[in-house]
Parts: C-alpha cells; structure tokens; sequence
C-alpha cells in the first residue's frame, strides 16, 4: 500500500519526498538461535504489510541468521559499524536500540506501529490483531519513576539506587569498577526532568519513536548520565517519552516496584534469576495474560508451545472448532433462574465472563459445564445478603465465551434474543444486572437496552472493536449488521441506569477501554479504579455481597470519595463494610447472639486499629476486654488496657480481631505461641457468626 506524504528535510530544504507507508516494523535484536528469529519472522511475516529491522550482536556470526533469511524481501540487518558488541545491562543496549530505530527512520517508510522484540519471542495473537487490536491514541509503553520512587516491595531492592551508582557492564574494568559501588551525587537532579524506566519491549507509534530519536539526539545530558547506568536500554526511551507530551498516551505506573514483569505491556516473561525459556506447562498462562506477545522460546525446548499457541493465533481450536460436546452444550438453555418464595420485587441478574471454564480444553468442559452446570457467581449468589435483598436470581452464560454475540443457546441464538429472554423474566421487578469482563460487557448491554437500576461491571468492555481479530465468533459476524450492532456500546451507554465500573488501573485490556469510553455519552457513570495490573481482578471476594446490596446513594458516595485516586482492596473492604446498612441490622441483633463466653481483644494501635474500635462501637452487643499491641508504646487506648501478645498466654476463650490486611502475620504469631486455630477471626468471620446466628433466630 503506497501512499504520498509531504515530509520537509530540514538539512536539505525540500519537500515532496514520496513515502511509502506500511502497517507494522518490527525492530528485533538477536543473538542466539538463528531458527527462533526465523520462526518468529515467518510467524509475523506479511510483505507488503510489514517490515523486519534485524540487529545481530556483534559478537555472533550474522551469516548464520542472515542466511536463513536471505530470500524475504521485508528482512532488512543492520550491518558494518552499525552493528554492536551488546552487553546485558550496559550502554550497549541503548546503542543497539538507537541503530535500529535510526535504520528504520531512514527507509523513508512511515509506520502506523513500531514493535521493539527479541529474536526468542513469539506472537500470542493473529497477524490481524497485531495490526488491528492496538487503540490508535496510545502508545504501549509504562514508566516508572525513578527518581520519585517511594516505598520498596520488589525483592530486588531500591531502583533508585541501582540507577544512582556507576555501573559499566560494557568493559571488564567496568564490571570491577561496577563492584566498587561508586556513587555519582546528584544523578537525578542535574538530569533536569523525572527519570523513568521500564521494560524495553514496547509498541510505539511512528511520530512518537521518531520524536524519541530526535530529542535522545540533542539531549546529551541524559547521554552521559545513562552511559554509566544500570540497563540504559530499560531507561532512555522511558524518560524521554514520560517528560514529553507523548506522556499522556502511554501508562505511568503508581506505586511500588514489583518487578519488571509488571512494567512489560505487549509481553509475557517469567523472570526468576533470569528469564524462563517457556514450554507447554505454560500455555495456560500465556493465552490469559492479553499480552501480544512471549518470550523466552526456543527451537527444540518450546516447539509443543509454539504449536499450541498457532492454533490459538489461527482460530482452529477448542472450543471454537465444531467440537461435538460444545454443540450439544449450545442447544441447551444456558440460563437458570432462582425464586426464593418472596416477594421483595428485587431481581439480580448474572452474567458470566470468559473465566467460565478455564483452560480451553474438552475434558474442563465436560467437568465444568456438562456434568456441573456451572455459572459464574453462584458462590456470591449464596451469600446471606444477597438471598435478602433479592427475590429472584438470574444466571446466563456463553458456552462459546465470545460476547454472546451467538447468544446464549440454538432457539436464543443472538443478542436481541437474550434482552428479550431478560424482559420477560424480569417483569415486575426492580432489576440489578452483573458481570465481570466479558460479562461486565453483557450487564452494561442488557442493563441499559432493559432499563435496569443499577449495572455493576467488573472489568466489562465498552467497545469490542479491538477484540474483533482475537475472537472467532466475532470476526465471522464482523460484517454482518445485525449481529454488529452492539460492537460498541456508544448508542446505549446514554440510556437509563446507574453503571458502577470496577476496573485495574494498570491493566493494558482496561486502560484501552477507558480511554474508548471517554469518547462516548455514558449516563450516569460513577467508575472505580484500582490498583492493580490484573484484568478482571478488583474487588476482594468478600467485597461482592455488600456492594450488591447497598443503595445507590451510598455507592455513588464511595465513588466520589476515591474520585481521582487508586483503591486499594482491603481499604475498600473495610469501607464498604462502614457504609453498608449490614451494620445497622447486626447491631439490632447483638444482644440476641451467642458468642459464648469468648474475650474479645482487638490487636493494634493504629489505623487498622481504629476501624476494628469504630465498628464495635457502632455494632454494640461485644464487649472489648483490651488491646493488644506489639511495642506497647502506651498503657491506655480509648479507655482500654493495652497488652503485648506474650501476655495472652494461659488465657481461655480468647478471640482477638483485627483488619484482614494483617490477619496472616498475626495468625502466624498466635500458632507460634500455640493458640488454636479459631482463636483469631478478622471482622469478615465476625460478621458471618453474626449472620448465622441472625438466621437461627430468624429476626430479619
């Protein structure tokens, strides 16, 4: 595809250059296992779409890749000075990188994506998805902020340090010199700007690699300080993109460092002492991680993998095959629904995601749909409040796992199908609709074509556009308008009912969906962000029963509170369980309910401390013997006998309570002082003797 494109030369003063313009470059540095490169380029290869920028170590014989790759037209190896002896963690990286991103931008060929891989990676997804799946105003990159960076989680320790001291992995002296620990003063503040790295391996747009080539080019006091830094090659891109407008389009990561996996956003690595050469066992991580792309793999380790994850790239696998159990399962109803005998006139519907049945294989779907039945929140759907508040409780599922663009059976076999089956079985009721993922897509879709109350979504897509080219059942029905209708979510979302989305922060599958859903008219809208990296994980478990339950006001409340900032699950938890009316009835029963002749204690002083006081005080009915503290900094708090936990040995009937952010280590504690195990029991197990002796007294 050949287009024309105005391009000013500011050395030579003309214009009117012709530019070619092709779909994806991948540049690519290589080193070991010339058939891996091979395997990866015929895995991607697509001629006039794409082009191959090829850097061989200078230390290896290039004849031995290059040769295998001789008669492609597309493969274009960096070769004479342009090459690079490249040493791990040295400025050589930034070398190497800064060569083929200049080869690139010389062929005078615009990109629309620029990949940045290895020679042992290997695409997770269809040709068709590299080119299509990535949203057009982002940049697939992550920073950290180094010279920001606070607290440290990562086993690895402190990243500021690693990049405040001289290092030289390029040279055996600088190795030696590297040991000393010599550390250069001022690192970051004479940079000028914010210091941000990452993983090296990125998808990048053309005006913006071009725009970090040309300032990198300029900048050269950020050239000689990350000439004696550790691993430049994860830092100079990162920091010129991260003090640039282009930040906006990229993702800067919050919080601690846990590593560089979880700064990685087109690739899947198992990174241990070093990086995992990845095999058949696995797959099953790789296909759920959204990720474009693995690495390592190797020709004769990883061959049974690759095989696999090609069947995946080409559609022709379980469950999408014409497998005979699965057509069975699709001629079955796929909907449940329960009556509890009252007449509350509140109904829950839900809807299941693609967790359904994981892995995608037939002996798991035999044992989780065809001889258990299964649905996604039956466990929630058991819980005491939720069996309260609603009078009918409604379960749908996609055998398929494709958006239920096929429906959810033969005789209900399309989208339209499915909103009608919802009116019909929601007649009279106040409904409430919920799902997680593919199924928080669904409760948005059906909530708000059925007008229901309130929607909650759990990582729920709003466009499915970039979803197209991974899915088989929705490329098969791409062009058809009848099925394509609800694609995307933009005509609907204005419609009536309160949507509550829960999503991850930094998770690459829902930051692309914000972002598209900033472009539509979502009604009444009230989003949740978390922090976290895990597509679809939100919420702790515990979370489902109260938020499901409580009134909108009290929603909309929370999500104002956390407006503008990351949530922490446990922190929200516990506020839900201060804001839900939960508390209201228990506290209306403690004087009715059998605790025996247990001593209570809450154990800590602080923050977690107060919470575990505010709820007994507002619950009433426990009374609090003291307080156990592991400094004892004090003798008295709020009125109570503070004790350090060698005190509690020889007590009968003890029962301490504390938040469940602390509960492992202090579970830990009391089995070392030889406790029993029910001794400690955070609030949430509290709160559930409180609801069954509620249920035995049958008072609400």
């Amino acid at each position: 595809m050949l287009d024309e494109w105005i391009v000013i030369n500011p050395e030579r003063g003309f214009i009117n250059i012709s530019m070619k313009q092709k779909i994806n470059a991948y540049l690519i540095s290589a080193y070991l296992n010339p058939l891996t490169l091979k395997q990866l380029v015929d895995a991607l290869n697509e001629e006039e779409k794409v082009d191959f920028y090829i850097h061989v170590d200078a230390k290896c014989n290039i004849l031995e890749f290059s040769e295998l790759l001789c008669g492609y037209s597309n493969v274009f190896f960096l070769k004479g000075r342009e090459r690079v002896k490249v040493f791990w963690g040295g400025y050589s990286q930034v070398k190497m990188e800064y060569n083929l991103i200049k080869s690139m931008l010389h062929t005078g060929t615009r990109y629309h994506r620029i990949f940045y891989l290895t020679g042992m990676d290997y695409p997770l997804v269809s040709n068709r998805a590299m080119q299509e799946s990535l949203v057009d105003n982002m940049e697939y990159i992550i920073g950290f902020d180094v010279s920001h960076e606070c607290a440290v989680e990562s086993p690895k320790g402190s990243m500021k340090d690693k990049f405040l001291y001289f290092w030289n992995l390029d040279t055996r002296i600088g190795v030696c010199l590297t040991r000393k620990k010599f550390k250069k003063r001022k690192q970051y503040e004479d940079l000028k700007c914010s210091f941000y790295f990452g993983s090296e391996y990125w998808a990048l747009t053309y005006d913006c690699i071009k725009y970090v080539f040309e300032t990198y080019s300029k900048n050269k006091r950020l050239q000689r300080m990350l000439r004696f830094c550790f691993s430049p090659g994860e830092a100079w891109v990162h920091t010129v993109i991260f003090n640039s407008k282009w930040k906006e389009r990229g993702q800067i990561y919050k919080g601690s460092y846990r590593g560089l996996a979880s700064l990685s956003p087109i690739s899947y690595f198992d990174y241990g002492k070093e990086i995992k050469i990845l095999n058949d066992s696995d797959y099953n991580r790789l296909i759920n991680s959204q990720k474009l792309f693995c690495r390592k793999v190797k020709k004769g380790v990883s061959d049974n993998l690759v095989a696999m994850i090609d069947s995946v790239r080409t559609g022709n696998c379980f469950p999408w095959n014409g497998n005979e159990i699965v057509e069975l399962a699709y001629k079955k109803d796929n909907y449940r629904v329960i009556d509890l005998g009252r007449q509350s006139g509140n109904a829950i519907i839900f809807f299941s995601g693609n967790g359904l049945y994981f892995p995608n294989s037939e002996e798991v779907f035999q044992d989780t749909i065809c001889d258990k039945d299964r649905y996604e929140w039956e466990h929630i759907s058991t819980t005491y409040l939720i069996r309260k508040k609603y009078s009918r409780i409604i379960f749908i599922r996609d055998v398929y796992k494709q958006w239920y663009v096929s429906g959810i059976s033969s005789r209900i076999n399309s989208i339209e199908k499915v909103i009608e089956l919802v009116r019909k079985l929601t007649v009279g009721f106040d409904v409430v609709t919920c799902g997680n993922s593919a199924g928080g897509y669904m409760a948005m879709l059906v909530g708000k074509a059925i007008g229901a109350k309130k929607i909650f979504s759990f990582s729920g897509q709003f466009s499915l556009k970039n979803q197209v080219c991974r899915a088989p059942f929705l490329s098969y029905y791409e062009k058809d308008l009848d099925y394509n209708k609800y694609y995307d979510l933009g005509l609907l979302m204005g419609q009536r009912g309160q949507v509550f989305h829960f999503y991850p922060a930094y998770a690459i599958q829902d930051i692309e969906q914000i972002k598209i859903s900033e472009e539509m008219d979502k009604g009444e809208f009230y989003p949740f962000a978390f922090d976290g990296n895990c597509h679809g994980v939100t919420v702790a478990a515990e979370c489902y029963e109260y938020l499901l339950t409580m009134d909108s006001d009290r929603l909309i409340a929370l999500s104002k509170r956390y407006k503008s900032r990351l949530i922490n699950k446990l922190q929200f938890y516990e506020d839900i369980l201060y804001s839900h009316d939960f508390i209201e009835i228990a506290a209306k029963c403690m004087s009715h309910i059998n605790i025996g002749n247990a001593v209570f204690y809450i154990w800590g002083t602080g923050a977690d401390g107060e919470k575990c006081y505010k709820l007994f005080k507002r619950l009433g009915g426990v009374k609090i013997e003291g307080v156990i503290d592991n400094y004892r900094k004090q003798e008295i708090w709020h009125g109570y006998n503070i004790i350090t936990p060698n005190e509690l040995r020889g007590m009968k009937g003890i029962i301490c309570i504390a938040t469940k952010k602390h509960e492992t280590e202090i579970v830990e504690q009391l089995q070392e002082m030889k406790f029993e195990k029910d001794k400690y029991i955070c609030f949430a197990q509290l709160k559930e003797r409180i609801f069954e002796s509620i249920r035995m007294m049958n008072k609400v």
